[in-house]
Order: C-alpha cells, then sequence, then structure tokens
C-alpha cells in the first residue's frame, strides 16, 4: 500500500490533482504549486491554504514571462478558480475524505476553465495581449519584453509607454526598489533593440530567472 501524507491538502494534491495535471505538461514545484513551461513562458497552478487556519483552500493560476529577470514566481495574469457561482472558490482540506472530495472537484473545475487560459498565454503574443489588459507600470514592461521576443512592430512604442510610466511613478515613489531597477531594465532593453541586441539581452534575463527559480526553460516558443 502507498503511504499518503498525513496533511490532507498534500496527500489530495499528490494523488488527484499532480496526476490531472500530467497531461497538461505540468510538473510539481515546491510544495503546493505546479508549472509547465513554453519556451520562456510560465504556467503556474498554486493552491493556497486560508490562513484563518479553517483548512480551506483555493486554487490561484497565472502565466508569466520570464523576462526581465526575477527571482519569484508570481502571477501577473489569470486568477483564482471559479468554484459554482463563485468567482472566489474555496474548497476544504479538513479531512482526507473531505480533501479528496474537494480536489476531485478542482480536477473538474481546471479541465472547465483553464485550458482556454493556457492556451492564449502559450505564445508571446497571447501572454503580451493578457499582460495589456493590467494597467501597472511593471506589465506593461513585460509586455513590451513579449512583443520584442517576437519583433513585434509595437514593441518599442510599448516600450517607449512603459519608460514614461515607470519615471513618473518614480518621481511619486522616488525611494521603490522595484522602480528604479525596472527603469533601468526598460532603458537597456531600448538601447538593445536600438542596436539589434535585444534578443541576446532577453535571453540573458530569461536564463538568470530560470537559474534563480532552479526550473527548466522549455522548448521555443512563438
Amino acid at each position: 500500500m502507498v503511504r499518503r501524507s498525513k496533511d490532507p491538502l498534500t496527500a489530495a494534491s499528490k494523488s488527484i490533482l499532480r496526476p490531472a495535471l500530467a497531461p497538461m505538461g505540468f510538473r510539481p514545484y515546491k510544495t503546493r504549486d505546479f508549472i509547465c513551461c513554453h519556451g520562456d513562458i510560465l504556467h503556474v497552478v498554486a493552491l493556497q491554504l486560508s490562513a484563518w487556519g479553517s483548512k480551506d483552500f483555493a486554487v490561484n493560476y497565472g502565466a508569466m514571462p520570464l523576462f526581465p529577470a526575477t527571482e519569484y514566481v508570481y502571477l501577473p495574469t489569470g486568477g483564482r478558480l471559479r468554484q459554482g457561482r463563485s468567482p472566489d472558490g474555496w474548497w476544504s482540506a479538513l479531512t482526507h475524505e473531505k480533501a479528496d472530495a474537494s480536489m476531485a472537484s478542482v480536477v473538474q473545475a481546471v479541465e472547465d476553465q483553464l485550458p482556454p487560459f493556457f492556451r492564449r498565454t502559450s505564445t508571446y503574443g497571447g501572454l503580451a495581449d493578457e499582460l495589456g489588459t493590467i494597467d501597472h507600470p511593471q506589465y506593461t514592461f513585460m509586455k513590451a519584453c513579449c512583443e520584442a521576443k517576437i519583433g513585434h512592430r509595437d514593441a518599442r512604442i510599448t516600450l517607449e509607454r512603459a519608460i514614461s510610466v515607470i519615471k513618473r511613478f518614480l518621481g511619486e515613489h522616488p525611494d521603490t526598489a522595484w522602480v528604479i531597477t525596472r527603469l533601468a531594465e526598460a532603458t537597456a532593453l531600448a538601447t538593445a533593440i536600438d542596436n539589434g541586441s535585444e534578443q541576446r539581452l532577453l535571453d540573458e534575463w530569461a536564463q538568470a530567472t530560470a537559474t534563480s527559480l532552479k526550473i527548466q526553460r522549455g522548448e521555443p516558443g512563438t
């Protein structure tokens, strides 16, 4: 008999969710996350345990580019699995029986809700479109990175818009570290686009991210 984890959520995740995600290309990453790389696009499915001690959990999902370089997995796009009519689904993992039943429901929700999102964000153009729906300077910069990756004619325009917004944000928050870093990166990408070295810079950033996160970059994407 295969021994299951004493933790109901961990046990259900390994025995039910993991094999369901495998055909979609996902593999376990850390304790409760699953990842899949399409080129330099990282897809994430992450279980979130309630912070209130109830043993309830939610399932978040998203897609992120591996550039600019980052040391963290984050979800700039995506959202949370819905449960029934609720856009904010939470399931119980109080016992092994409840966790197993919950995870079976989660698998059904994954199959019903996630394939369209992951198909859209499996290409740099699709991810760029998704990032373009979010009004945030970091994500506008990421959109420009994705457009530059595929040589999109609007990449320089998107990048100029990102630089302008980042500079304005820096003026309002002069001591914010990420703003200073993003401005330097965005300026570097602008220079690289101008001299034709943007692919090398994006590759360096993606490899730095892969190394920091200890992940394997996927097959070349489009």
